[in-house]
């Protein structure tokens, strides 16, 4: 059955990769007020909701509207790894080569984002989609990764946006 035709679609919205179908909801336009929010104040952010909620869609749209030349975004949905393959992974979408130890990632990543906020003017916003996912050593680190001047300073925006986790 043409659904298309039928009720007079210009493309089918139950298709994966097909066009998003952006519903400006009150709940809606709040997560775009924390985001926006979150831009001001750097820092972490967390985004739960459960699954078809629209958090990535809503992601992607606010993420898009920002403008190139103050923020570098960074996603990854890439949730499952090692802290080395995570530090890998972010180091490379920071536009660093990825080194082979993780405390030489660890630094290739720190002087990545003290080089984007410090001479391009940049704030990085790193979004971490499926965060959910993440294991417990990852979030154990993310805190020390970006650390800068003792703690006074966030220098990035570091977005976890996942399911919402149900304890037993």
């Amino acid at each position: 059955m043409d659904y298309t035709a039928r009720y007079g679609l210009e493309f089918n919205p139950f298709l994966k990769n097909s066009k998003e179908v952006l519903v400006e909801s009150q709940e809606y336009k709040e997560v775009l007020f924390r985001l926006n929010y979150l831009l001001t104040t750097k820092g972490f952010g967390l985004l739960t909701g459960s699954a078809g909620r629209g958090k990535t869609t809503a992601i992607r749209n606010w993420s898009a509207g920002l403008n190139p030349s103050l923020y570098k975004v960074v996603c990854s949905s890439l949730s499952t790894l090692t802290v080395n393959d995570f530090y890998r992974n972010l180091a490379s979408e920071l536009g660093a080569q990825p080194a082979f130890r993780k405390t030489d990632n660890f630094k290739l990543i720190q002087n990545e984002i003290n080089r984007l906020v410090l001479e391009k003017r940049q704030t990085p916003v790193i979004i971490i989609d499926e965060a959910n996912y993440i294991g417990n050593a990852v979030l154990n680190d993310l805190k020390m990764l970006f650390n800068f001047e003792m703690d006074s300073r966030d220098r990035a925006i570091v977005l976890l946006a996942g399911l919402p986790v149900c304890h037993s």
